[in-house]
C-alpha cells in the first residue's frame, strides 16, 4: 500500500514506476487528466485497443495504459515477459469479482508484476455498489427460480 495523500503524489509514484516498468493504472478521470498533462502519450484502455500491444508491455519506451472503468480490468491479459509490469489500483471496484479480475490482470502466466494500491483506497471495492449488485443477482435469481429468463417473457 502507498501512501501518497493527493493526487500530485499519486501522480510522482506512477511517473517513479513508468521508469522501472510499464504501468497499467485503473484511476478515476481527474487522475487521468492529471497525468495526460505529464505523459502525453499514455494509452486508455477501451474497445478499440490493440490486444497485441497489450501482450508486449516489456518492450522500451515503457507504457502508461489507463483504464477509467471496468472494461480494461477483465478479460485482457497484459503481458510483460522480461521486465515488471505494475498494477496500480486508484479506485475502488464495483463488486468482489471485478476486483478480483482486475488484480489478476497483471502476473499471469508467470509474468513479473507488481501490485499497488493507495491508502486512501483501501477497500478495494466500494460496499455500496456490491450492495446493488448483490440485489439485482438476488433479483435475477428470484426471476430463473420463477422461470422468467428473459424480462416480460412468459415461461412456457
Amino acid at each position: 500500500m502507498n501512501q501518497a495523500a493527493n493526487l500530485e503524489q499519486k501522480v510522482v509514484v506512477v511517473q517513479s514506476l513508468l521508469k522501472q516498468g510499464s504501468v497499467l493504472a485503473y484511476v478515476p478521470l481527474d487522475f487521468c487528466e492529471k497525468l495526460r498533462v505529464l505523459i502525453p502519450d499514455l494509452i486508455v484502455v477501451d474497445d478499440s485497443i490493440d490486444p497485441l500491444l497489450l501482450r508486449q508491455l516489456d518492450q522500451a519506451p515503457y507504457k502508461l495504459l489507463v483504464s477509467l472503468n471496468q472494461f480494461g480490468m477483465r478479460g485482457i491479459d497484459y503481458r510483460s515477459k522480461s521486465n515488471s509490469l505494475f498494477l496500480v489500483v486508484a479506485q475502488q471496484f464495483s463488486c468482489v469479482r471485478e476486483a478480483l479480475q482486475g488484480v489478476a490482470r497483471v502476473g499471469r502466466f508467470g509474468d513479473p508484476c507488481q501490485r499497488i494500491k493507495f491508502a486512501d483506497c483501501q477497500e478495494l471495492v466500494d460496499q455500496q455498489s456490491q450492495v446493488e449488485h448483490n440485489a439485482r443477482l438476488l433479483s435475477f435469481i428470484q426471476e430463473v427460480k420463477a422461470g422468467v429468463l428473459v424480462k416480460g417473457a412468459q415461461a412456457t
